[in-house]
């Protein structure tokens, strides 16, 4: 098992953020200009975020916004691949597998109740977490609801 990068960060979330690059991006850029038509929009704080092509190539990044601006500070996150991305490239914050196992794990549970298989999918046991309820189809989770 791979360790879990987020374990001990503090990330922001933000309901339906969705924006795209204002400019090119390079395979090793680490500084990245993003569409916000309201600074607010995305506030002070570490982001993982996920960059997707029109033919579904995907790259799950941390972002960290400070004093305006915003920085790459870790790209090729979850086994995805850092790639150059063309300015007009849909930017969206994801819950990802390994941000839902942290979720899982802070929640008291031994690491061992649940199986990560690969980034993209995590098999949660049959008996009943005390704060999240997954759906699961063919060992990948589908849905997660607050209990």
């Amino acid at each position: 098992m791979r360790p879990i990068q987020y374990i001990s960060k503090d990330l922001t979330f933000i309901n339906f953020f969705s924006t795209t690059t204002s400019s090119d991006l390079s395979q090793s850029d680490i500084d990245v200009a993003l569409e916000l038509n309201d600074d607010a929009l995305l506030p002070e704080g570490v982001f993982i975020l996920v960059f997707e092509s029109d033919s579904g190539e995907r790259e799950i990044v941390e972002v960290t916004k400070d004093h305006g601006c915003i920085l790459l500070s870790q790209r090729a996150l979850e086994d995805t691949t850092a790639k150059a991305w063309p300015a007009g490239t849909r930017v969206e914050m994801r819950l990802t597998a390994e941000i839902i196992q942290c979720m899982y794990n802070a929640a008291g549970n031994a690491f061992v109740a649940a199986s990560y298989i690969a980034p993209s999918k995590l098999t949660i046991p049959a008996t009943t977490h005390p704060l999240l309820r997954f759906t699961t189809a063919g060992g990948a989770i589908v849905d997660v609801v607050m209990n």
